[in-house]
């Protein structure tokens, strides 16, 4: 009920703010949706433990304080381990990024750096079949750190209005999907559901993500796709994970 009861909050909070200011910047410009993208290798009769590092470009329209579409763009670079066994899975690790964001200031366009970093995993239950690992239901969970000149943008336009913005946000996430494997590759689908929010205020937003991967016994690359209701980010990422072991 508390859970319940903060979102609703959160949602009467926003309409209030979006008579006085961009909710945009009651978010961060990394909106925290699938941070990182895990590896899950296929099972071979036995428990397996792989190691990655990985990174990808990320390119969100990102709505300003003026109700107008700007460029948000960052890179991110990650390390995790998954540990695979036949019924299950689960993966976890820590990433750092960088990037700029675009603010309209007196009707032009300055971008404004912003860098942080932060920790995420998973856990999904497996069902192979033939050909096809199923990952009917799994849950993600994440959080980060965010500063740089936008955080200092945040601060003085919600200043102006008493609030002060946070610096950290997690998210929660329900997630699904299918492998294919063929000899020694496979491709796959996967989708997540959940909700970010701000810590300690408890601000939420709900987002959703889908990632389309192909992968081979070295290397995993793949196209994401990720959006959320208040924080206005459309997000459009590419990237690529390469196993250390």
């Amino acid at each position: 009920m508390k859970i319940l009861q903060s979102f609703v909050n959160s949602i009467l909070f926003i309409a209030a703010l979006q008579l006085l200011s961009s909710c945009s910047t009651l978010y961060m410009a990394n909106p925290c949706i699938d941070p990182i993208v895990f590896t899950k290798p296929a099972y071979h009769d036995s428990a397996s433990v792989s190691n990655y590092v990985g990174g990808k470009l990320n390119r969100s329209e990102y709505l300003s304080q003026y109700e107008s579409l700007t460029d948000n763009y960052f890179g991110q670079l990650y390390c995790f381990q998954t540990i695979t066994n036949k019924y299950f899975n689960t993966s976890f690790g820590a990433f750092g990024y960088l990037g700029k964001v675009g603010v309209e200031e007196n009707s032009i366009t300055n971008y404004k750096s912003y860098f942080g970093g932060g920790v995420s995993a998973d856990a999904q239950l497996n069902i192979p079949y033939m050909n096809f690992n199923f990952k009917p239901i799994g849950i993600k969970g994440s959080l980060l750190y965010e500063d740089g000149q936008y955080s200092q943008v945040r601060t003085d336009q919600l200043g102006g209005i008493g609030l002060y913005p946070d610096k950290f946000m997690g998210n929660i996430s329900q997630t699904a999907g299918v492998d294919y494997q063929f000899r020694k590759s496979s491709m796959g689908l996967d989708i997540s559901a959940g909700y970010s929010f701000m810590v300690p205020h408890m601000y939420m937003d709900f987002t959703y993500s889908v990632i389309l991967n192909y992968s081979t016994p070295k290397f995993m690359i793949y196209l994401q796709r990720s959006s959320s209701v208040f924080m206005s980010n459309d997000d459009f990422v590419i990237g690529l994970n390469y196993r250390l072991r």
